[in-house]
């Protein structure tokens, strides 16, 4: 699918969804309404508890809403299989945790071209595209080290690597800067500032005005809603 520049990347219209644990009803999103641009940076905050890493998830399409539509790229991707989504994650979508989610036994270079193997990539070409994107996030000396043997700023560069190699539609990154320093932190938003201006889609959710407020676009969500 070939998306026209300024067109929307993201449609997610009425999106509700609700947990059950046992007779109880929790409602995590209420009616949301996001559109998101290609090329656009937008910070999704709120509280904890606030519905979130919900709303993350689904546009990620590691969850589905109880109702609603979401478009990806002009794409209905509400009722897709698991093995369809699957596909459009591995393709489409560069994921970036607060926990960076790191295999701990897995060198740095096998780590980002985890999402290549699973496309089925050769290896001379995926570990030359992973070798010049942590060359690009400044980690081109560290290609044979573990994360045990990584700072905690540098374990995320190598998460923003693994999300950047496969060239995705859409960044996702939660609370990116939670486990790290102000400083390393503030590293990691500019690296972030980088990878806006290249054209990338990118959206960040946190807790934190700080982090927030380097997006282009700060959406603001509590109790399930978007505010």
């Amino acid at each position: 699918m070939v998306v026209k520049k300024n067109m929307n990347l993201i449609e997610a219209k009425d999106i509700t969804r609700t947990y059950k644990i046992g007779t109880v009803e929790i409602h995590a999103l209420r009616s949301v309404n996001l559109n998101v641009r290609q090329g656009e940076y937008v910070s999704v905050m709120g509280h904890s508890g606030s519905g979130k890493s919900t709303l993350m998830h689904i546009l990620g399409c590691l969850d589905t809403p109880t109702s609603g539509k979401y478009r990806l790229k002009g794409m209905d991707v509400t009722s897709l299989s698991e093995e369809r989504l699957a596909t459009i994650r591995n393709r489409e979508i560069g994921f970036i945790f607060q926990t960076f989610n790191l295999l701990s036994r897995a060198s740095v270079l096998h780590n980002v071209e985890l999402p290549l193997i699973y496309r089925g990539l050769p290896s001379k070409e995926r570990k030359r595209k992973s070798i010049s994107v942590l060359e690009n996030v400044g980690l081109g000396d560290r290609i044979n080290h573990h994360p045990n043997q990584l700072s905690g700023g540098e374990r995320q560069r190598v998460a923003i690597a693994r999300a950047i190699v496969i060239n995705p539609s859409l960044i996702l990154a939660d609370e990116p800067t939670g486990n790290l320093d102000s400083k390393t932190g503030e590293e990691i938003l500019t690296l972030f500032d980088e990878i806006y201006r290249e054209g990338n889609t990118l959206i960040v959710v946190t807790h934190e005005r700080y982090v927030a407020k380097r997006a282009e676009r700060i959406v603001h969500i509590k109790d399930g809603s978007i505010r």
